[in-house]
């Protein structure tokens, strides 16, 4: 079979727009991105990008953070002092987090298991991280004490969470026929 030169083109410019294509739609997000609210049911049409695992990621994102009260110098350096002294003392417990962990997945891998080690190791790993879990609740706790009043107000309402409402687990119109 000969070389075509003439295919080996039409191939080459189709496979440059098929990859440019995917690269020009990551550079410009919002066009990939229904509008807030839109459906994506198309119609049986389907756009080439509606799918992409890129526009599927950015559209499940979390919503952007919500926005904090504005501090005072003086408060900005307490937060910091508080977060300084706390640092150290997480930064152990996730050591010993990671130790336990990389461990218990050794110990998973080794030909004769273990039950007593591994519980122990399981334990060592779920009290470091419960101990974080404490001192991250110690340092909001003394952060929302430094606030003020107002501050306090702002947070609560921009931090309420949304209500959703509960599963049906069983009731309702769709279980009420059977």
């Amino acid at each position: 079979m000969a070389f075509d030169h003439q295919v080996f083109t039409r191939f080459l410019r189709a496979s440059c727009i098929a990859l440019a294509m995917p690269l020009s739609a990551l550079a410009n997000p919002a066009l990939m991105l229904p509008p807030p609210g839109a459906s994506l049911d198309m119609g049986g049409e389907c756009t080439f990008m509606a799918f992409h695992p890129v526009a599927t990621e950015l559209r499940d994102a979390p919503p952007p953070p919500a926005p904090t009260p504005e501090l005072s110098e003086a408060q900005q350096d307490a937060i910091f002092n508080l977060n300084h002294r706390l640092a150290p003392l997480v930064r152990e417990q996730a050591r010993i987090a990671r130790a336990a962990r990389q461990a218990l997945d050794s110990a998973m891998t080794a030909p004769d298991v273990d039950e007593e080690r591994i519980r122990e190791l399981v334990t060592m790993a779920m009290q470091a991280e419960g101990e974080i879990e404490v001192l991250q609740r110690i340092a909001t706790r003394h952060a929302r004490d430094i606030l003020t009043d107002a501050q306090r107000e702002f947070l609560a309402q921009r931090l309420q969470p949304e209500r959703m409402p509960p599963p049906h687990r069983g009731r309702g119109p769709a279980f009420e026929s059977q």
